[in-house]
């Protein structure tokens, strides 16, 4: 069986401790850092991410954690409930889980499940640094 991958930058990093991130380690094994290109936002409370052709600049790196997926079912349905995107949400949902290239830092790129942001960014407020870490500390929510 191919391992599946999926890739975190916001409330769920390890180093924040949100009550979902307990999904993440019964069901999933944190194996790197990782990044990948797009933008970052702040939505209020969590961020949001458009990817590099979805209107960001080239060059502009999210920064995250990369997981191995254990037991796949289980996580993904219940960070489905998280994000808001399984079934019982209305259309269009908020965010919508995708496969996307992602890069270790041995600059290997895996493929891996990740949550897009899926609604409107006007007003919103860019996270230039595209670390939801270091922005979370800078406002003092962290």
């Amino acid at each position: 069986m191919e391992k599946e991958y999926l890739f975190v930058y916001g409330t769920l990093l390890s180093s924040l401790n949100s009550p979902a991130g307990s999904v993440l380690k019964m069901y999933a094994k944190r194996i790197s850092p990782a990044t990948i290109q797009g933008r970052l936002y702040d939505i209020g409370g969590y961020p949001g991410l458009v990817l590099a052709d979805d209107g960001a600049e080239e060059g502009e790196i999210i920064y995250g954690e990369l997981y191995m997926i254990r037991e796949k079912e289980n996580l993904l349905s219940a960070l489905d409930e998280y994000e808001g995107c399984s079934p019982r949400f209305p259309e269009p949902r908020e965010y919508v889980r995708k496969v996307i290239p992602v890069t270790t830092p041995e600059r290997k790129q895996v493929q891996a499940w990740a949550y897009l942001y899926n609604w409107e960014l006007s007003g919103r407020l860019q996270i230039e640094s595209g670390d939801y870490k270091k922005f979370v500390r800078s406002i003092g929510r962290g």
